[in-house]
This record gives C-alpha cells, sequence and structure tokens, in this order.
C-alpha cells in the first residue's frame, strides 16, 4: 500500500510537469502564428524569418511566464492544502520507512490508504486548459485575418488596375477574323519588355508602340482601322491576303475600330498610362534651420525619391550668399548624393555638407533644393530650403530693427551694451565697494526698463503702467460713477480708448516675438534691481537673440527666374485658322452653354422614354448631338464613356436588346457629361460680388 501510495506521488508530478510543459508550447504557437501569418504571409518577409520569431517568441515568454518548479515535495504540500482527509502527512511516504518511529509509520499507513481515494486533483489540467483555449481563440482570429487580407487585397487590386466595362464582357472579334496578334513594346523609360495583349482593347504606357497581326478567314477587299479622330490607317496585307500587319505608336488616349470591307466592329479603347512626375520627399532638414555660434555647422540632407519608372538623376542645388545690402553676392553649385540606398524606382538619398570646407562665414546664408529628374526625363524639384549661419558680431548690432519704422527715437542704450556693461560689472566685482557694486547694477536696471519702455511702443505701450493719472496729456470725461459700478470706478484708471494689440506696424507673429522680447528684458530688469547681474546676463542674451531672429525674418530669397517661351509650330504660322480660339466669355452665353446642355437633358428622357418601349424618330438628331457628346468624352476617357457610346450606338440604330442597366450607365455618362458643360469656369465671365449685387437689385426693379 506504501508503495502504491508513493507511486501516485510520482505520477501526479510527472503528469504535472507534462501538462506545463504543454501549456507553454501551447502559448508559444499562439503568439508566434499571427506574427508569422502577418510578416510571411501578408508582407511577402523571407521564410527564414519563421524561426527568428519562433525563437524570440519562445525568449519572451520564457522570461515573461517561467515554467513553475514541481517536485515531489510541491505535490506533497499540495495534497496537504488540497485534502484535510490526508492530515497533513502526505510527505511521511517520501521517507524511508527505517528513518520513522512507530508513530509515524501508522499514520503513514493511514495516509497511504486514503491517498489512493483521492484520484487526480483538477488543477492539473488548469494551466493546459487555459492555454488551449488562448490557442482556439488565436487561431481562429488568425485564420479569419489572413483570408480577410487575402480578399481586400484581391479587391483593392482589382480596384487600382481601372479596368474597363468593356472588359467585363467576353471580347468577341469581328466577323471574318479568324485570329489576332498584338504585340505592345513599351517605351525604354519604363525598363518593361514587349508583352502579347489578347484583346483588342488596350491599356498601354505612353510612347508605346504596338502592332497588330489580324488573320482572316479568307480575302477580304480591304481592312483598316477607323481612330476616333477620323483617320482611316489601312493595314498592310501579305502575298496571301490573309494575313494583315499594322503598327502605331500611341501618344493619346481614344478609342477605334476594325473595319472588314465595310463591316465595322466595335468601339475598342484606347487607353495611355501616363508616367507621373518623381515624388520627393525631405526627411532632413527643416525648412529653416541655423547654427548657433560655436557650434561647426555640419548639415546632413536626406530625401526619399520615388518614381513609378525608374529615377535617372538625383541632384543638390546650392546658392550661397555672402555679403549684405546692395552687395550681397550670389554662387550657385550642384552637387551628388553621396550615399544612394533603394531600387531605381524608390532610393534614400544622403549628403552631409560642411558649410566651413564649402567656404560660407559667419553671416552667410545657404539656400537648397533637391531636382530629381526621371528616365523619362521629367523633372520634379522640392521646396526651397534655408540655412543660416548667424554672424556674433552682426548679433551684436540692432540698427536695422526697425527699419520698416522711419522713426528716429531718442538716445538709450542698446541691448548689446547693457550686455557689455553687465559683463565688466562682473569683471569688476571684486574690486570695488559693494555699494558702488549695487548702484552700477540698479542703473544697468534702469537702463534695462528704459530700453524695454522703448520696445514696447512698438506694441502701442503709452508709459509703463497704462494707469491714468491727471496730468497725463489726456482729457477723460470726470463724471461720478454710480453707486456699485465697479466698471465705472475702473474707467476713470484706464485708458479705453487705446488697444495696444492693435497698434504698430507689425504682424502677429512679430507681435508675439516682441512680447517675448519684452518679457525676458522684464526678467533681466528684475534680476538687475535685485543685484544679481550674473543671473541677468542669460535673459539679456536671450532677449538680444529674439531681436536678432526677428530681423532676419523679415530677409527673403527669391530665385533667379528666365523666361520659357513656348515653341512655335511653322506649320500653323499664317494660316489663319481660328477654330480654337475660344469665344468671349463676357459676351453672353456660348452655344456650348445652351444647345449641348439641353440636348444632352433631352436625350436622358429620350433613353427613359425608350428604356419604357416607346419609339419616335423624331429624336434622332437629340441623340446624334449626345452621341458626339460621348464621343468627345470617349476622346478623353476611353475607359469611362467608350461603354455609353457603343451603347448610344445601338440606341441610334434602333437596337431593343438594351437591358435596363446599360440604360442606367448611358444615362449616367450623359448626366456627367452635362455636370462638366454646366460648371466650366471657362463658361462665365469673372464678375466680382459687388457688380452680381446690383445686377440683380437692377432685375428687382424691373
Amino acid at each position: 500500500m506504501n508503495e502504491q501510495a508513493y507511486h501516485i506521488i510520482q505520477q501526479m508530478t510527472r503528469r504535472w510537469k507534462h501538462r506545463h510543459a504543454l501549456a507553454f508550447l501551447l502559448r508559444v504557437i499562439a503568439v508566434s502564428l499571427p506574427l508569422v501569418v502577418i510578416a510571411v504571409l501578408i508582407f511577402s518577409y523571407p521564410w527564414w524569418w519563421v524561426p527568428l520569431i519562433v525563437s524570440g517568441t519562445t525568449v519572451l515568454l520564457r522570461w515573461w511566464w517561467p515554467l513553475p518548479v514541481v517536485s515531489e515535495i510541491e505535490i506533497s504540500s499540495f495534497l496537504n492544502h488540497r485534502y484535510p482527509e490526508l492530515q497533513e502527512s502526505v510527505q511521511l511516504l517520501l521517507v524511508p520507512p527505517a528513518e520513522l518511529n512507530h508513530l509515524q509509520l501508522m499514520q503513514r499507513s493511514v495516509t497511504a490508504e486514503k491517498i489512493t481515494q483521492i484520484g487526480t486533483p483538477p488543477e492539473i489540467n488548469a494551466s493546459l486548459k487555459s492555454a488551449l483555449l488562448v490557442f482556439f481563440l488565436t487561431l481562429s482570429c488568425t485564420v479569419l485575418v489572413f483570408f480577410s487580407s487575402r480578399y481586400f487585397t484581391k479587391t483593392s487590386n482589382g480596384r487600382t488596375a481601372v479596368t474597363p466595362v468593356v472588359h467585363a464582357e467576353k471580347e468577341v472579334p469581328p466577323a471574318g477574323i479568324s485570329s489576332f496578334k498584338i504585340l505592345v513594346t513599351p517605351p525604354a523609360y519604363t525598363g518593361k519588355p514587349q508583352r502579347e495583349e489578347n484583346s483588342f482593347s488596350l491599356s498601354v504606357e505612353d510612347g508605346s508602340v504596338v502592332s497588330w497581326t489580324i488573320h482572316s478567314n479568307g480575302v477580304p477587299p480591304a481592312l483598316g482601322f477607323i481612330f476616333n479622330n477620323g483617320i482611316v490607317s489601312p493595314l498592310k496585307p501579305s502575298a496571301d491576303s490573309l494575313s494583315w500587319t499594322f503598327s502605331k505608336t500611341l501618344s493619346r488616349s481614344g478609342f477605334y475600330q476594325v473595319d472588314l470591307g465595310g463591316t465595322l466592329s466595335s468601339l475598342y479603347q484606347l487607353e495611355l498610362i501616363p508616367d507621373k512626375a518623381p515624388v520627393i520627399q525631405v526627411l532632413a532638414p527643416a525648412q529653416h534651420s541655423s547654427f548657433q555660434p560655436g557650434v561647426r555647422p555640419v548639415l546632413q540632407v536626406r530625401t526619399s525619391v520615388t518614381d513609378d519608372y525608374g529615377i535617372r538623376s538625383v541632384q543638390l542645388v546650392l546658392t550661397k550668399a555672402s555679403g549684405k545690402g546692395e552687395a550681397v553676392s550670389f554662387r550657385e553649385e550642384v552637387m551628388e548624393f553621396a550615399h544612394r540606398t533603394g531600387t531605381t524606382r524608390e532610393q534614400m538619398l544622403i549628403r552631409q555638407l560642411d558649410l566651413w570646407q564649402m567656404g560660407m562665414k559667419a553671416g552667410d546664408e545657404l539656400y537648397f533644393y533637391i531636382r530629381v529628374m526621371d528616365n523619362h526625363g521629367q523633372e520634379s524639384r522640392s521646396d526651397m530650403f534655408f540655412v543660416s549661419l548667424p554672424d556674433t558680431e552682426e548679433l551684436l548690432s540692432l540698427s536695422s530693427l526697425t527699419s520698416g519704422v522711419d522713426q528716429v527715437p531718442e538716445y538709450f542704450r542698446s541691448q548689446r551694451q547693457i550686455i557689455l556693461d553687465t559683463e565688466k560689472l562682473l569683471k569688476e566685482k571684486g574690486s570695488i565697494p559693494v555699494d558702488s557694486f549695487r548702484l552700477r547694477s540698479n542703473e544697468l536696471g534702469s537702463d534695462q526698463k528704459l530700453l524695454r519702455l522703448r520696445y514696447g511702443k512698438f506694441l502701442g505701450e503709452e508709459n509703463e503702467s497704462g494707469i491714468h493719472t491727471p496730468d497725463d496729456g489726456h482729457d477723460h470725461a470726470a463724471e461720478p460713477p454710480a453707486y456699485g459700478d465697479v466698471q465705472a470706478l475702473m474707467d476713470q484708471y484706464a485708458h479705453k480708448h487705446d488697444n495696444a494689440e492693435d497698434a504698430g506696424f507689425f504682424e502677429p507673429a512679430q507681435k508675439a516675438q516682441l512680447k517675448a522680447v519684452l518679457e525676458e528684458m522684464w526678467k533681466s530688469e528684475l534680476k538687475l534691481r535685485t543685484y544679481l547681474p550674473a543671473d541677468a546676463l542669460p535673459f539679456e542674451y536671450k532677449a538680444l537673440v529674439l531681436l536678432k531672429d526677428l530681423q532676419q525674418k523679415s530677409r527673403a530669397y527669391v530665385g533667379k527666374t528666365s523666361a520659357q517661351k513656348a515653341t512655335l509650330n511653322p506649320d500653323k504660322r499664317l494660316s489663319g485658322d481660328q477654330s480654337k480660339i475660344r469665344r468671349d466669355p463676357s459676351s453672353g452665353k456660348s452655344e456650348m452653354e445652351t444647345e449641348p446642355a439641353a440636348s444632352l437633358r433631352a436625350a436622358i428622357s429620350i433613353v427613359e422614354n425608350r428604356k419604357l418601349g416607346g419609339t419616335d424618330a423624331a429624336v434622332m438628331e437629340i441623340l446624334r448631338v449626345a452621341e458626339q457628346a460621348l464621343g468627345q468624352a470617349a476622346i478623353r476617357d476611353p475607359a469611362h464613356y467608350l461603354t455609353a457610346l457603343s451603347i448610344m450606338g445601338e440606341f441610334r440604330k434602333g437596337e431593343t436588346t438594351v437591358s435596363g442597366q446599360q440604360v442606367r450607365q448611358l444615362q449616367a455618362a450623359l448626366a456627367a457629361i452635362i455636370g462638366q458643360t454646366v460648371t466650366s469656369p471657362a463658361k462665365r465671365a469673372a464678375t466680382g460680388g459687388l457688380a452680381d449685387q446690383y445686377f440683380n437689385q437692377l432685375n428687382k426693379t424691373r
């Protein structure tokens, strides 16, 4: 019996250890699985990331959730606490019988008999159950996220690749054509190889060369393409007249038809994918930056450049400004970026500039921008960035701070002189009497007060306190205030007629900085009045820096520009062609404002009536005008209007097989064209609001 009881304790110990180990393994899988799915399957990280993720998760959980120490002694203590009927005697089963006395042996026998009756404690499986719950919840969420990401990725890909409605239906080649082959050769700037298309409707890169090869069933009399501009391009036949070829470089969007011996096909779109200009994002430095005196001016320029096909060159264009006043000289320099990382389409570039090595000195300024050119020759430029090197000598000069105000103030000490006198007083502190030191410090405080009041006048402050006195030169109405009227009592001592916020010649940002200057002067004056010139010195310097910064902000850099004249076409000169000259919008409503918009609205109603089954031959002229408008819109945007143009052609032919969905699509296209016609800014003369009100008042009086 005693041996069986000891075996039960050993079995509980092993089972508890196994349950804890299995629970830890399930937690590792529960945490690692979503990370692996997100990293490898969704973001396409390489598979060698899997062991790294699992190892890192194991170490983290091992530290955060350590495995408990399970031994036979721990199990015996647990059983004593869990089952009172064992009488705190389970540990006797772990001791050899030879080491126990007679009373302990009797208790050991009773405990061994009772331990065989308790069964397996439910706490052994508690950690495993919680781990299983976490594992299944994580597994369910991971599966849901994975399939959701696949679905949304598929949906977004289908949304970004703009698929016209024409492609939704299976394309049927015209009768008499057995097969065709279309080769698209993208231009060199794209870096894409030649590809083969299996549809007459094409979406190709701008400047691509498209080659058609059409095989006919018989020998047609002629085979050609009719493009949207009315140009008919015949195809070149082979020796047996069964194979026809044609090549064309596409430079604009539109549509075309296949003319097979007088039989016209459906309309096929020609959509061009334009080459976008490079995108520049400057990561460092800020647009306005400066270096403090004593710091080596080393500037790091970091930028990110992206392009849809490829980047040819990235340059840093620098302009260094030196001198003062009318003697300012500019020197331009172009630099390449030293460090490049990334692909040809997306690059991270870094260039470090040592302004001293570039020949710049204190007081100079640097203006730069980034110029990027892609493989197609398109150029993009970033914003202008400004870097200044403060001049320590100029920093202590305030001569041009008030250049915008033509006033000659009375004599007062400058902030530079107050700083110099304060530093001189600190140097002589040990060699002069205390009374003399305090007197000079108080005098500097008075000078700081006069300077503060002088700059306060630029903000409209009349005196230090703003409290009315009888001899201040202002005539205020002396009316006795009513009893209990606190505001009337305060008005006797306040200048209500003047608002300091609205006075002066400065912008709100300049006023805010001048207020900061006055605040620093207040602090400096306080320290000087309390005989602490050493504590006043930082506030004096800060006030000086704010003043000089305000002076520098008034400067502006305007880059030199040159006239860029448009290239004249000699074929159009002296031809007298005025077809593309717009009418004067002030002469009244143009034709595009009246007839097409009214015809398109009438066409929507006609389409609605024909959808209900009505027929009327008198509407053909209106449908013809609507078809012309759809044709012009399809040339600009074939992906959205080409299908509506085909449906309108079926209406004009009297087809009765047009579905309700096609009718709604045609009506939506006509409504979109009406919106563009009505809201076009060139249709109406630009008049002011006052003129409109005057015109409306005239109409009311008639």
